[in-house]
């Protein structure tokens, strides 16, 4: 065997060992659902100074993260009332609404997820925080039900306990 035989041969492997560490990076669902809720967190936000075409937008595009049926739950308290909103039209427009009432900032925090590979479903498990100037802060523990469309993940329920008031 030759020294550009050699070569060429280690080049093959190392490139074959990258090729397959990028499409396991790729298709991990770990990552892909951390990073869903990340972009719905940002898309849920309605910061100082959002027009109200890029809220329309943006509240469109949260929609988008939902299955068609899908349902978003929270128990009531003395603040805000229990509710439901159903399917993927009714959220939209119920995110549009409180876009429209109010600037607020939300995060995704510690977020869980279990979901095997090659799973088309999973559950995700993370504290959702909501910041509304700078000293109101709510937090609810968020449970989200997803299923894999071809290469996307979407909420199919997701369930809020609240855990801390302003």
């Amino acid at each position: 065997m030759t020294k550009k035989t050699l070569t060429t041969i280690v080049l093959s492997l190392l490139v074959i060992i990258g090729l397959i560490t990028i499409w396991y990076w790729r298709t991990n669902p770990d990552r892909q659902i951390k990073k869903t809720l990340a972009i719905m967190a940002e898309l849920g936000s309605a910061p100082v100074g959002e027009s109200s075409i890029a809220k329309a937008l943006k509240a469109k595009k949260l929609g988008e993260h939902f299955s068609p049926d899908a349902f978003i739950e929270w128990p009531g308290d003395e603040i805000i009332p229990a509710g439901r909103w159903a399917n993927r039209e009714n959220i939209t427009q119920q995110t549009l609404a409180a876009k429209n009432s109010t600037n607020y900032q939300v995060s995704v925090e510690d977020p869980k997820i279990e979901s095997a590979r090659r799973r088309r479903d999973a559950t995700a498990e993370f504290t959702l925080v909501v910041r509304e100037g700078i000293n109101t802060t709510w937090a609810w523990l968020g449970v989200a039900k997803l299923l894999k469309n071809d290469r996307r993940w979407l909420v199919t329920q997701l369930t809020f306990t609240s855990i801390l008031r302003p």
